[in-house]
């Protein structure tokens, strides 16, 4: 099984969209299950055998985007460890440069 690796961008994209739940819905325990269902997406994304989502070699070589309730989740794939590298509203056009300067520090999950 690969392992689940988040940029830091990732972890404060979670955050940021932790809050804008949490506000918007005036529930910080809806907030804290989309978190968690988006964990765990992430995380089933790793054990499967096959590479999951649509290839965005806009956004760098071994770039894939998988849509999640509004947002996607940009990701790549490396021989031991899936990295996701942004969570970012699905209405928005990712900047492929933001994109790959979250690339470069991520996190142990």
């Amino acid at each position: 099984m690969r392992a689940v690796v988040f940029t830091h961008h990732a972890r404060s994209d979670l955050r940021r969209i932790m809050r804008f739940i949490a506000r918007r819905s005036r529930s910080k325990a809806l907030a804290e299950t989309f978190i968690a269902a988006a964990l765990a997406r992430c995380h089933r994304m790793a054990v499967r055998a096959t590479e999951v989502g649509r290839p965005r070699p806009d956004l760098g070589p071994g770039y894939r985007s998988l849509p999640f309730g509004r947002y996607l989740i940009i990701h790549c794939y490396e021989p031991d460890r899936l990295v996701i590298v942004r969570i970012l509203s699905a209405y928005l056009n990712a900047d492929p440069n933001a994109i790959r300067a979250a690339d470069d520090d991520p996190d142990d999950a």
